[in-house]
């Protein structure tokens, strides 16, 4: 019985060294990036929207697929987060299809849908938004925040904030505008977090003296100059 278990193991291991093995998983990354492609498509229409956003996001990750196939791997995945009522990670799909194409838009029948279309033109617009300069946007995004509009000023600073051309000057500024809204819209970790981003960037930042002492922000803003202080 020994010998025959040591003959067992042996085998395995030759079989093993040999690249045998006992599943089918294929080690081929094209071939498996195109099988979860087609495996999420196919779950999509089988309306089995949280198994096709997994075979997606899997599928997303491979470098193998055709421009043509992440397209439409990206507007799917839009699709099912408009869904499932997450429409900002819904347009930043969007968005990297029109990076991909353009041109990129919905077919017919998909044009119009009262779950993705508003994400479909919030992408379109920011799209549109990237042939503009940083410092130009800020101006925008300023006007909006001015006018108290709060959810469009957050747009365009987050779009302004990726621009290269951006000036370091508009960059903390675009920070600090952004900490403000955020303080407002009582979210204070992210304000917390907009206001390091200006300290990293600028250590003597300030808040200017009509800034300073609102009793929205200017609690945030004291605890984080105190934390970047050190």
């Amino acid at each position: 019985m020994k010998w025959l278990i040591t003959w067992s193991c042996a085998c395995t291991l030759i079989f093993s060294a040999c690249g045998g093995s006992s599943s089918t998983i294929s080690t081929d990354n094209s071939v498996n990036a195109e099988a979860l492609f087609n495996q999420g498509l196919e779950s999509y229409k089988q309306r089995d929207y949280d198994k096709a956003r997994y075979s997606l996001l899997q599928a997303s990750t491979s470098k193998k697929l055709s421009s043509g196939q992440m397209i439409q791997l990206h507007k799917h995945l839009a699709f099912i987060y408009a869904m499932q009522k997450q429409n900002s990670e819904a347009a930043d799909e969007f968005l990297k299809a029109f990076t991909l194409d353009k041109d990129f838009t919905l077919d017919k029948a998909e044009m119009g849908n009262p779950f993705w279309t508003p994400a479909f033109e919030d992408a379109q617009k920011q799209f549109g938004l990237l042939s503009i300069s940083g410092n130009d946007l800020f101006v925008t995004a300023k006007d909006h925040y001015e006018k108290r509009n709060y959810d469009e000023a957050l747009k365009y600073f987050n779009t302004t904030l990726k621009k290269l051309d951006l000036s370091l000057d508009n960059k903390v500024q675009s920070y600090k505008y952004l900490a403000f809204i955020y303080a407002v819209q009582k979210k204070t970790d992210a304000a917390k977090e907009a206001f390091k981003k200006a300290f990293h960037l600028n250590k003597k930042f300030e808040l200017d003296k009509g800034e300073y002492g609102n009793p929205v922000w200017t609690p945030i803003f004291d605890e984080i100059k105190k934390e970047m202080s050190k």
